[in-house]
């Protein structure tokens, strides 16, 4: 068997399909201007509530009008004042994503086209990536051509070398079904957004594991936090030891 097979098409699936759109620019935009919208609902809600409770407490000392009387005012006020704290808190969220628009999205044009490539490679070595915090189980897999794929996300937990069987929970030790010594990789051709990867050989158990840690989390001088560790579905130039120092990571050892 070749080392590598030509990329072949074949049509997106039900799930993939729904999982563009879920991470569609579009649909991040608007579940963002929904989230805002009810926290700006809520804000609202509450600061008339604490407007026309106070005043109805301190009208009888300064003796003015019952807050009835300025029931509009509240509402203008509290509306003001829900709007610059959603601005606030949300501005860089959209700022955000704004920016990523600018510079890639092509999510859309990837569901238009309707298809995904699929490749086979051969993995000579493994390391496993332990999670900071909830982005998943990750491995680097070293390839025969070189190359190093990363690929991190909560779909590898099963293989992440501390999972657990639980066959009272009808939950099985997968560990065994990836990382193996060749895999079948599915991406989006424009993207090149992982969809799937899955074992076609052998198991391989990685050698070794590092830890993410806090420094992949930065925050700019906009506030905005970045991640700077490795990234799924990006194919680093190896070999291994040259991506593990990339990102200063400190290997353990596994066997």
């Amino acid at each position: 068997m070749s080392d590598h097979n030509l990329p072949r098409k074949q049509p997106l699936t039900k799930e993939e399909i729904a999982g563009l759109r879920l991470n569609s620019f579009n649909s991040v935009i608007k579940n963002i201007a929904s989230a805002l919208l009810w926290a700006a609902f809520i804000i609202a809600l509450i600061t008339f509530a604490l407007l026309f409770t106070l005043w109805k407490w301190l009208a009888p000392s300064f003796g003015v009008l019952h807050p009835a009387e300025y029931q509009t005012i509240f509402i203008i006020l509290s509306a003001t004042i829900a709007f610059l704290f959603v601005l606030r808190i949300g501005f860089k969220d959209i700022k955000y994503f704004i920016e990523l628009k600018k510079k890639n999205s092509p999510e859309m044009d990837d569901l238009k086209n309707g298809y995904a490539l699929v490749e086979e490679f051969n993995v000579t070595r493994a390391v496993e990536i332990s999670e900071y915090e909830d982005e998943g189980t990750g491995f680097f897999l070293e390839l025969s051509d070189g190359r190093v794929l990363c690929v991190i996300s909560q779909d590898l937990y099963p293989y992440a070398h501390d999972a657990e069987a639980q066959p009272e929970e009808g939950i099985e030790d997968e560990r065994h079904l990836f990382p193996q010594n060749r895999i079948e990789y599915r991406y989006t051709p424009l993207g090149k957004r992982r969809l799937l990867v899955t074992g076609k050989g052998e198991t391989l158990r990685p050698y070794g594991i590092v830890q993410s840690h806090k420094g992949f989390f930065k925050k700019g001088k906009d506030g905005v936090r970045t991640y700077t560790g490795p990234e799924d579905g990006i194919f680093y130039n190896g070999p291994m030891e040259r991506v593990l120092e990339s990102f200063s990571y400190k290997l353990q050892n596994l066997n």
